[in-house]
């Protein structure tokens, strides 16, 4: 019985230990992909696989930011019913500062306490500017923002920071 009870119990510990999580940015977290501000990259989560999921939404109306006066493409746009383009962007990160006490502070919570994007002069909202591929209504398959990266502070104040290898972009 004795032994029984520690199978249990080392099963339960292991399937916790090894179990995927996902943990959500905060509402006050923006990011962009275009140098308009348009395009917002919202609902982010970071993975236990240590990569970040993302969507992005490509408005219709986008192509119309090619023209000085917008307003005949904007009601062409407004007549033929509006219509987003949708993208799921994933992050592939290295990691600084992942310690035991981040991992385990994610059990007990689905958000972190606060996100920021970041260059190496601080907070920066605009992660890459993809204004040219959005008219098109498309994003490349991959793309890799220069010199950017997350810093994540969890609900116990574990800080830690995620360096932005490259992005990959699927159409969904």
């Amino acid at each position: 019985m004795k032994f029984l009870s520690l199978l249990i119990f080392l099963a339960i510990h292991a399937y916790t230990a090894l179990a995927r999580y996902d943990v959500y940015f905060g509402s006050n977290f923006h990011m962009y992909i275009d140098s308009l501000q348009a395009v917002e990259v919202r609902d982010c989560r970071f993975n236990s696989s240590e990569v970040v999921y993302c969507e992005a939404l490509i408005p219709g109306y986008y192509p119309c930011s090619i023209y000085d006066d917008r307003s005949f493409c904007m009601n062409s746009y407004a007549l033929g019913g509006s219509f987003y383009i949708g993208y799921r962007l994933r992050f592939d990160l290295t990691l600084k500062g992942y310690t035991e006490k981040c991992r385990e502070s994610f059990k007990s919570t689905s958000h972190f306490k606060d996100n920021y994007l970041m260059n190496e002069r601080g907070a920066n909202g605009n992660l890459i500017d993809l204004k040219n591929d959005c008219i098109n209504l498309k994003l490349p398959d991959t793309f890799y923002p220069s010199k950017k990266h997350f810093k994540f502070i969890t609900k116990n104040n574990c800080v830690f920071y995620g360096y932005i290898n490259k992005v990959t972009a699927t159409k969904i």
